[in-house]
């Protein structure tokens, strides 16, 4: 018998360790979760559960568009399927309310191609409080080297009262419900990304 030991050597694609679950090796995407938050005077799609601020001025807005972009991308990565988003509301109103909205990816230029609009389910009652969802198919969409990603959110307008929270570290808050101030339990807006497995 030999007295050597084996000697592994490393391959070139062992270089990144990563993890998948068993849906994800079989269906060849993983998604990966975003955060829309508003760091300093930055908007920004985190993928940590960063505490933003928080608050009427801060993190939840009316009748208003926000805009958020992702860091810069690393490495090249294509999106392939179902990008699924989910807004926390307060409403104070009668109006029937919802939220829409575009992803985009942007070059290194700062050029913008819209990759899919979104709608949400519509949001009725008065002096309420809620989760809002909408999807959006993204097939084989690949972000390059050095691109990002961006969301664009389109808030009702005229005059309504949908307020949205933007807080990745998902506390409660409060905003006026017309005759009394009403709390959600959910402060965090969540962006999930479906991205191809490369295996």
């Amino acid at each position: 018998m030999s007295n050597n030991l084996p000697i592994n050597f490393q391959l070139p694609s062992e270089s990144v360790v990563a993890s998948y679950s068993w849906a994800e090796l079989t269906s060849g995407v993983g998604y990966i979760l975003f955060y829309p938050v508003l760091m300093g005077a930055t908007y920004l799609l985190a993928e940590k559960e960063i505490s933003g601020g928080i608050g009427s001025g801060l993190s939840n807005w009316s009748n208003t568009n926000k805009t958020f972009d992702s860091s810069v991308f690393n490495l090249p990565r294509t999106i392939n399927g179902n990008v699924m988003i989910s807004v926390p509301w307060i409403k104070d109103d009668n109006d029937n309310d919802g939220v829409s909205g575009t992803v985009y990816k942007v070059n290194a230029a700062g050029d913008a191609t819209s990759l899919g609009n979104f709608s949400s389910n519509t949001i009725t009652g008065t002096d309420t409080f809620g989760i809002c969802s909408a999807t959006v198919l993204i097939t084989n969409k690949i972000i390059k080297k050095g691109e990002k990603l961006r969301v664009y959110f389109n808030f009702p307008g005229n005059g309504e009262s949908l307020y949205c929270s933007f807080d990745p570290g998902d506390r409660t808050w409060s905003a006026w419900g017309g005759s009394a101030t009403i709390t959600n339990i959910y402060g965090a807006t969540r962006v999930y990304v479906p991205f191809k497995i490369d295996l």
